[in-house]
């Protein structure tokens, strides 16, 4: 992976453990474009902004897609199985935390946001300016993705309580706000309708 400008490095958690009860298919292999799904295209778009390591996390069904080749990953994305995908969104965001080998900010995305921006990413990195954590807004309205701090990723991938609500936990410490023009990093892919809506395949 490409080293990213000014210096400003960071890593990648993509979260797709996910059941997708709602939507009725993983979210990962929903198509972006007629060509990538959305797990492809955020790889692919996180690579660009200059991310030098990615982390995606799979429950054991959604990785049968990426064994069956409907889903191609670079060699260097490294994936991992959470293993308990009933327990919180806490412990997938620690599994893959925990899988992570550079001591540097990281993003958490969801793959039910599979829109990156680059503008959005410098200006979290930009923006932390020493938070516990940043999370972009649009119309004073919080969205995805959030940038943790080494600080606060040291201190997730040391907690030894099994079970957190990860929006609470981040509570614990400073957030700072990055208002951006993107209304789309307030978009969740949940459902049919909101696919529809957006991408209208």
């Amino acid at each position: 992976m490409k080293s990213k400008a000014k210096g400003l490095n960071f890593s990648v958690v993509i979260l797709a453990a996910g059941n997708s009860s709602r939507m009725g298919l993983p979210k990962s292999i929903l198509k972006y474009s007629e060509n990538i799904t959305f797990l492809e295209n955020i790889i692919v778009e996180n690579i660009r902004c200059g991310c030098d390591e990615i982390v995606v996390v799979l429950n054991k069904e959604n990785e049968k897609p990426i064994k069956e080749s409907l889903i191609h990953i670079p060699e260097e994305v490294k994936i991992v199985i959470n293993r308990n995908p009933e327990l919180d969104r806490f412990h997938s965001v620690k599994t893959g935390l925990q899988s992570l080998e550079k001591n540097q900010p990281v993003f958490i995305v969801n793959v039910d946001n599979p829109f990156t921006d680059i503008d959005v990413i410098y200006a979290l990195l930009n923006g932390i300016d020493g938070a516990g954590y940043a999370c972009p807004t649009y119309s004073g309205k919080g969205g995805h993705p959030v940038l943790l701090s080494q600080k606060l990723v040291k201190a997730i991938v040391a907690e030894t309580k099994p079970q957190f609500n990860f929006k609470e936990y981040l509570k614990n410490y400073s957030r700072k706000s990055v208002e951006v023009s993107n209304e789309k990093v307030l978009v969740n892919i949940n459902t049919r309708e909101d696919y529809l809506r957006w991408f209208g395949l």
